[in-house]
């Protein structure tokens, strides 16, 4: 990257070099680091611009390798940040300094104790004796700036060395040199519990009611809102009023109780022993095929065919894969699973700076555990506090009948009592906590969805009453378990006898409500989906991307092109099951904005791109639209083999490419002067193939449905 514009025929002393390949390789091996000149002296100057372009590549590196970056870090703390993306940021040091005392001032006040250096080889000896071979060191921390403060970033991949120092003797004298001190390097906290985590992705595969409301990611989230909006819409012509309530917990992670949380995976983990089988995931990609060592939890009885069922199918799923038996395997009793979980949990050590600390309240974020004891942490707290509250009001409003009536009959939390079914009104809930109590009156039917992203709640109901109890129970926080929410981030469509309560939502210039959560715009009228692209109004686009600047032009941007829309290809935005067929259009329509606003940065960064024809590039922009389309058809498919879902894709491909062609036209035609011929060629193509007057293409085109992406630079 230091080399792209250089040309040794700009610097006339190059010109003058006459040296011979000996000599090159003697003056290179001085310049440049060993490695690279082992690696280069084997190469043949084959004529004066070789040897001159070569002096030029070992010249920029000495520069900016021994000047320019001991320079920039002798005065400057360099980071990225939390909404920079891939910018690079310059703090002077005394400005860095100030920041960093106070975070560890404020750390040190909440969550953390200071260890002196003897404590520290105390309680790392006896985790050596307890753990043996999976005994793990301490992790380094780095501060990540954020809008206001620093976030607390814990690197547990990464091993650690650890200096024992020497005893004294019995006359008071320090021991001999070499018996002074001893160094032990201790593997990485995440390497070190990968067989725990293993243990803990089979018991979320084959017990998800014990992680309650939980969702992961999209996936998750998909087929819970289908199965919800199925229900709502059953037998029912009309869209029922629907109350939505979003809640972030505060400091969801750092605020866990630690005693509390080990009771819990105790009960969680109540298998004596399981059994480890040691795979290998053979991933292809387009330049390799790859082989990643990995391990699969199995039952003893059935060792491998169950594996494959449940964990071998989340892998094939997640990375398209194949898993390859290795024909070995490990048996991890309980007590080893429980000696690492505590001493994660109740001994993580992090060093900050020269210093080191133990975490006395929550638990570490980097680590591979962390969201899986989050989400068992608030399951916990959902099954034992949040669900009997709300049970026992919707029992109180039913029997003095202020229930609102809807047609619908179940409801979705998540996390019930009940082993058999996946899914539980509040109604069964109810009858099951509530073992000889008279029965409600049937009549009186709500549906209810409560999902939880790590730490993001969304409760949606039919019923004002439920939704209202949900909001005033959350407000008060739940003492016991340390859980409390952010006040701030609480987002209502409805109003509610609260102290100055937080409408957090989204409304455009076409004036339809939204409720954002977890990336996505939830419309708040009829749960239609749409993704949430109001995180880029802090950042410029040209922030979000990477690109190489000797890479080939034309390879690159068909790559980058199509890298740009996959994100933005999941069946939850375009399934007509969820969003009606204009809602899909649109969603289409604004992956293809933000792709074109990411293309039009792409060839900027790259001037090598402009060079090439306009048709070429059209037809690079033209196959990211039909690998969209693929794409979608592809994942929608193996969502409906994985699961009794039927996605339905009504956009037709010829739709799909006429509003990828106008999304890149609106775009780029703020940029006309750069892209004249292209856009031309893109009109020409939208003239024909498609009707463009039909309803939901013209809904997707309007300008006051994309309102949000005006305010986007690029």
């Amino acid at each position: 990257q230091c080399l792209h514009g250089l040309k040794a025929s700009n610097y006339p002393i190059l010109s003058k070099l006459t040296f011979s390949h000996q000599s090159c390789c003697k003056i290179w091996r001085k310049v440049q680091h060993p490695v690279m000149a082992k690696k280069y002296s084997r190469f043949s100057f084959d004529g004066k611009l070789s040897l001159q372009r070569k002096i030029l590549w070992s010249w920029i590196f000495w520069y900016f390798s021994y000047i320019v970056v001991p320079l920039l870090g002798n005065h400057f703390y360099v980071t990225e940040r939390e909404s920079g993306r891939q910018d690079v940021f310059y703090y002077s040091k005394p400005i860095w300094k100030k920041l960093f005392d106070g975070t560890v001032t404020l750390l040190q006040d909440k969550n953390y104790s200071i260890l002196d250096h003897t404590l520290l080889g105390r309680i790392l000896k006896e985790r050596k004796i307890s753990l043996g071979h999976n005994a793990f060191g301490f992790s380094r921390v780095r501060f990540l700036p954020k809008e206001k403060n620093l976030r607390t970033l814990a690197n547990l991949k990464a091993p650690s060395k650890f200096v024992f120092t020497g005893k004294k003797n019995a006359r008071g004298r320090v021991r001999a040199v070499q018996e002074q001190s001893k160094s032990i390097w201790f593997k990485s906290a995440n390497s070190a519990l990968r067989e725990l985590h293993v243990v803990l992705r089979r018991i979320k595969a084959e017990d998800p009611n014990k992680l309650g409301a939980s969702v992961f990611d999209y996936n998750d989230m998909y087929q819970r809102f289908y199965q919800f909006i199925c229900e709502v819409r059953k037998g029912s012509a009309v869209f029922p009023k629907l109350y939505i309530v979003v809640a972030d917990i505060s400091n969801a992670y750092d605020s866990i109780d630690q005693d509390m949380l080990i009771s819990i995976m105790n009960d969680v983990i109540h298998q004596d022993s399981f059994c480890l089988r040691n795979i290998s995931k053979i991933v292809r990609t387009k330049k390799l095929i790859k082989a990643i060592p990995d391990q699969l939890c199995c039952d003893q009885v059935n060792i491998y065919q169950d594996a494959v069922k449940i964990e071998g199918s989340l892998h094939l799923n997640s990375s398209h894969c194949i898993l390859v038996d290795m024909g070995t395997g490990v048996e991890v009793n309980k007590q080893m699973l429980h000696r690492l979980l505590t001493e994660h949990v109740k001994h993580n050590i992090m060093q900050i700076g020269h210093n080191y600390y133990l975490q006395e309240v929550g638990i570490p974020q980097g680590s591979i555990l962390s969201a899986l004891l989050c989400s068992f942490y608030y399951a916990r707290l959902e099954r034992n506090v949040l669900l009997p509250f709300l049970a026992k009001t919707y029992e109180i409003s039913a029997k003095d009948g202020k229930t609102e009536q809807s047609t619908g009959a179940n409801e979705d939390f998540g996390n019930k009592l009940a082993q058999k079914e996946k899914h539980w009104t509040i109604n069964n809930y109810v009858a099951g906590a509530s073992a000889g109590r008279n029965q409600i009156d049937s009549s009186f039917k709500q549906q209810n969805l409560l999902l939880r992203f790590i730490d993001d709640f969304l409760f949606i109901s039919t019923s004002r009453q439920q939704a209202t109890s949900f909001f005033t129970r959350l407000q008060r926080g739940f003492r016991s378990y340390n859980c409390y929410m952010n006040y701030k981030k609480f987002g209502l469509n409805f109003d509610v006898e609260a102290p100055h309560p937080s409408k957090w939502f989204y409304s455009g210039a076409d004036g339809i409500l939204f409720i954002p959560w977890s990336g996505l715009l939830i419309n708040c009228e009829n749960l239609e989906i749409q993704a949430d692209y109001t995180r880029y109004w802090s950042i410029h686009v040209s922030s979000t991307i990477t690109v190489q600047a000797y890479a080939k032009p034309g390879i690159t941007l068909g790559k980058k092109l199509c890298d740009y829309m996959r994100p933005k290809c999941h069946p939850l935005l375009y399934d007509s099951n969820i969003d009606s067929l204009p809602t899909v259009a649109l969603n289409t329509y604004q992956a293809f904005l933000l792709c074109a606003m990411k293309f039009h940065c792409c060839v900027r960064s790259m001037p090598s791109i402009s060079e090439l024809y306009p048709s070429y590039i059209l037809g690079k922009i033209l196959l990211s639209f039909r690998y969209m389309y693929r794409l979608i058809k592809k994942r929608m498919r193996s969502m409906e083999i994985r699961s009794n879902m039927k996605p339905i894709l009504k956009l037709k491909k010829v739709e799909m490419l006429w509003l990828g062609l106008s999304a890149y036209i609106r775009v780029l035609k703020k940029k006309q002067s750069r892209y004249r011929e292209l856009i031309y060629l893109l009109r020409k193509i939208a003239e024909h193939g498609v009707d463009h007057t039909l309803p939901h293409l013209r809904y997707a085109v309007d300008d006051s449905h994309s309102s949000l992406f005006w305010k986007i630079r690029y």
